[in-house]
């Protein structure tokens, strides 16, 4: 008889219980005139699963390759481990016997991830009144199946569940590869209750956990509060005491008179008089409280003034703020113009039309200037151009960068239009905005400008004589303005720099390809709308 050999390969080689891999024997016959085997080949396992047929043989078929054939059977792994397949040849008439095997990896079914979440409701309860607890677990894998089992409930806190074992059993959900399940938690201390809970997994899912903070007890109950502060007169000139009021409101539905106290905090630098904090006493109305403090400021700018009401035994805790302008004292008189159109409607007796310096209302148009009250069309101003101050607005303005806002404060429609805007201090223009813009009720205008202005105070180049090709040092200075500033050197010659400006100054350097006479220009610009100034030199470049 010819010997023979024969080896088994099984493809996928690895694979997941409960799935099917190809298992294909090869005899090959190894004398030495080598003739094709034929027969049936038998295939067993050393451990658990199936074989495709169920008769575990198969019937070899000739392969390409002479003195050899093969055939296949299917095999389905039902347990994890190492399966080794082997192939027994029995011979035909003129082959031996022959066997071989494959040894198969066979890993258990990876289990799906989970989420675990859970939702009290009430979220807030008082001592010993009961929160349903509902836990959500999501398969959150890509191909999600209905999670199984059970949850189990724990509490950092002192309360009981039910039912007592402090677990529940899920249902499935509305949405695939969710379930849910339920109990109740009664907390029996006062405090905040952190429910924490764990899925225990099935066979095709994993486990997870999370916590929620689920019931805040509140005893007693307090009652809720509004802090509104006031500073009266809002504007001063620096150094000048400006008094400020604390008035405390009971909110609630059930309101009471607030008592204690209201510290007061600032944002820049001054002093609070008789100092910083003030005792509450009754108020014009039964649910209303008030106190006094002086404030002085040191410094010029915006001075948040903030009151935080600390509350008592039975009302809560609140704030209120205010900004108070800060000013140096003028030296002349700050004056605000412009023109409006069609600005003729007023509601419950405000205008269409506000302007507002630093926060501070300077014109209520046409309500406001006129003393209308009600609601209506006022017809002088209908359809047409209507020029408005001067208003006198020094005690608003502000050293450094002052904010302009122009705005519609109604709700209904309305649309108006402004344009020459001018703001001055003596023969200084302060701020300039010509363009006609249209006003209406969600669209705020916002300028600024700047106190002092921004002022160019020249440009200059190092040297006297200048020659094409000569790197030649320019410099531009200004005074007053809102940083940051920059400076756009045009040099006459279809070439720029642009520069930032430092301490009052912006430097760069230009070399001319050609001879010539060349005005050189520097326009400089700062953050505020006004902020603009130019200045102009002459200079001559002569032939290398």
């Amino acid at each position: 008889l010819h010997s023979t050999s024969a080896t088994v390969t099984c493809s996928p080689a690895s694979l997941n219980v409960n799935i099917q891999t190809s298992c294909t024997v090869t005899v090959s016959d190894t004398s030495s005139s080598p003739t094709t085997p034929s027969g049936p080949v038998s295939f067993t396992t050393n451990s658990t699963g199936a074989f495709s047929p169920t008769a575990a043989t198969c019937n070899l078929a000739a392969g390409t390759t002479a003195g050899t054939a093969s055939c296949s059977v299917g095999y389905t792994p039902t347990v994890a481990g190492h399966h080794l397949v082997t192939a027994s040849y029995p011979g035909d008439s003129t082959h031996s016997l022959s066997s071989g095997s494959f040894k198969l990896a066979v890993s258990p079914v990876p289990l799906h991830s989970t989420s675990t979440s859970v939702q009290c409701s009430p979220g807030s309860v008082t001592v010993n009144t009961a929160s349903t607890c509902t836990a959500t677990v999501t398969d959150s894998s890509t191909s999600p199946t209905t999670p199984t089992g059970s949850v189990s409930f724990t509490t950092n806190s002192t309360g009981t569940f039910t039912p007592t074992s402090a677990s529940c059993t899920l249902t499935a959900g509305a949405t695939a590869g969710t379930t849910t399940c339920s109990i109740s938690y009664t907390p029996t201390v006062t405090a905040h209750h952190l429910i924490m809970r764990s899925y225990s997994s099935d066979a095709t899912h994993s486990t997870s956990q999370g916590f929620t903070l689920a019931a805040t007890s509140v005893s007693p109950v307090t009652h809720t509060t509004q802090t509104n502060i006031n500073c009266s007169p809002g504007s001063v000139v620096v150094n000048t005491p400006t008094t400020c009021t604390a008035r405390v409101i009971d909110t609630s539905t059930s309101p009471t008179m607030p008592t204690g106290s209201v510290s007061f905090t600032t944002n820049s630098t001054g002093t609070f008089n008789p100092s910083a904090t003030c005792t509450l006493v009754a108020g014009n109305g039964p649910s209303m409280a008030k106190c006094t403090v002086s404030y002085t400021p040191t410094v010029t700018g915006r001075h948040m003034i903030t009151g935080s009401y600390s509350g008592d035994s039975s009302h809560a805790s609140s704030s209120g703020s205010v900004k108070v302008n800060v000013r140096l004292l003028a030296g002349q008189k700050v004056t605000l113009v412009l023109s409006g159109f069609d600005l003729d409607d007023f509601e419950n007796g405000v205008g269409q039309f506000e302007v507002l310096v630093n926060g501070q209302l300077v014109a209520d148009i046409p309500a406001g200037i006129n003393q209308l009250t009600g609601s209506g069309d006022y017809a002088p101003y209908h359809n047409v151009w209507v020029n408005f101050g001067p208003f006198d607005i020094t005690s608003l303005v502000l050293q450094g960068q002052n904010r302009i806002i122009i705005k519609d404060p109604q709700t209904s429609h309305h649309f108006g239009r402004v344009k020459d805007l001018v703001i001055t201090q003596g023969d200084t223009v302060l701020l300039n905005a010509p363009r006609d813009r249209g006003i209406y009720p969600g669209f705020t205008l916002t300028y600024t400008f700047s106190n002092p202005p921004l002022v160019s105070t020249g440009i200059s180049a190092a040297g006297t004589t200048f020659t094409e090709g000569q790197q030649i040092g320019f410099a531009a200075s200004y005074t007053g303005g809102t940083g940051p500033f920059k400076c756009i050197f045009i040099f006459g010659d279809d070439s720029s720099s642009v520069v930032s400006g430092v301490d009052g100054t912006c430097t760069t350097s230009h070399a001319y390809e050609y001879s010539g006479n060349f005005i050189a220009r520097v326009i400089i610009i700062g953050s505020s709308t006004s902020d603009i100034a130019r200045s102009t030199l002459r200079l001559t470049v002569a032939d290398e």
